[in-house]
C-alpha cells in the first residue's frame, strides 16, 4: 500500500513524517526510513535525538544500498562491496584508455581526459538509472531503423564503453542495480520478511528503474509512505515538473 504526504519546503510534511514515525515505533512495529545515501547520517542524528533509545531495537534508517544487504543477511543472496566514486572513475579511465582506439569519440587520442571520463562515467549512469543494458544500446546501434551515422557512431561507442565498463566493474564490486533486482525476486519469494513492517521514504525527486521496482514490491508487501516536496499552490510550476512525474509514477 502507498500513502503520500506532499507539501513545499520547510512545511508541517517533515513534521507529520516524524510523527508517523513516532507512531509506528510506539506501536513496537519494525520501521525503516529510507534517504538518499549522502543523507542517511545527518537524518540518523536527527531521528535518534527524537526517538527513545529503546527504539534502536526496531528501527533502522536506511538507503537503497543498505537495505538490500539486510535483506540479503536475512533471506540470503548478494552482498558485498560497491563503487566509490573515485574507484568508478578509475575503471572508467582503464577503460577508455583501452577501447581510445576503437571508439569513435576518441579517435585513438590519448592521454584520455579527466572531463571525458566523467562525460563516460554520467552517460553510463543515466542508463543504468533507466534500466537500460549494453545489450539494448547495441541492437538499437545496428538497428535499420537509425539513419543518423552520428547517431550510429554514437550508440557504437556507449554499447562498448558499457558493456566493458560493467565487465571491470564485476571482477571486484557488486553492482547495485543487479542487486536490487535480485532482491526484488527474493522478496515476491518472501513476502513475509516484511510482514508488519512499516516503511517511510523522505528526501528524494526522483527514482531510477531498479528503485521504482523494488518500491513497487515493498507496496504489496507492507504500507510505504512517500514524502515529495510538491506544495499545493505551485504543484503545476515547471520546477516542480520531475517531481510530479515522480508522484504520477508511484500511484501507477
Amino acid at each position: 500500500m502507498l500513502r503520500l504526504l506532499e507539501g513545499g519546503f520547510g512545511s508541517v510534511c517533515h513534521a507529520e513524517l516524524i510523527k508517523r514515525i513516532e507512531n509506528s515505533v510506539s506501536h513496537g512495529k519494525r520501521t525503516f526510513l529510507f534517504v538518499p545515501e549522502q543523507q542517511t547520517l545527518s537524518c540518523e542524528a536527527e531521528m535518534w535525538s527524537v526517538l527513545v533509545p529503546q527504539a534502536a531495537q526496531i528501527f533502522e534508517v536506511t538507503n537503497f544500498t543498505r537495505f538490500a544487504n539486510t535483506a540479503f543477511r536475512s533471506l540470503g543472496g548478494i552482498g558485498g562491496a560497491y563503487c566509490t566514486g573515485a574507484e568508478s572513475s578509475l575503471i572508467m579511465w582503464r577503460v577508455l584508455s583501452e577501447l581510445c582506439e576503437k571508439l569513435n569519440m576518441t579517435g585513438g587520442r590519448r592521454p584520455i581526459s579527466a572531463s571525458l571520463v566523467d562525460r563516460a562515467l554520467s552517460v553510463v549512469k543515466e542508463m543504468q538509472g533507466h534500466g537500460i543494458s549494453p545489450e539494448i544500446i547495441e541492437t538499437i546501434s545496428v538497428s535499420e531503423k537509425i539513419k543518423d551515422r552520428r547517431l550510429k557512431a554514437k550508440l557504437s561507442d556507449l554499447s562498448l564503453i558499457y558493456g566493458t565498463y560493467r565487465s571491470y566493474v564485476s571482477e571486484k564490486y557488486n553492482d547495485l542495480a543487479e542487486d536490487t533486482e535480485e532482491l526484488v525476486r527474493r522478496l515476491e519469494a518472501n513476502p513475509e520478511f516484511l510482514s508488519g513492517a512499516d516503511i517511510y521514504v523522505d528526501g528524494f525527486i526522483s527514482f531510477t528503474e531498479p528503485q521504482y521496482k523494488l518500491l513497487s514490491v515493498l507496496m504489496k508487501c507492507t504500507e510505504v509512505t512517500v514524502t515529495l516536496t510538491l506544495p499545493k499552490a505551485r504543484r503545476d510550476a515547471f520546477e516542480y515538473s520531475e517531481v510530479k512525474k515522480t508522484e504520477e509514477r508511484l500511484k501507477k
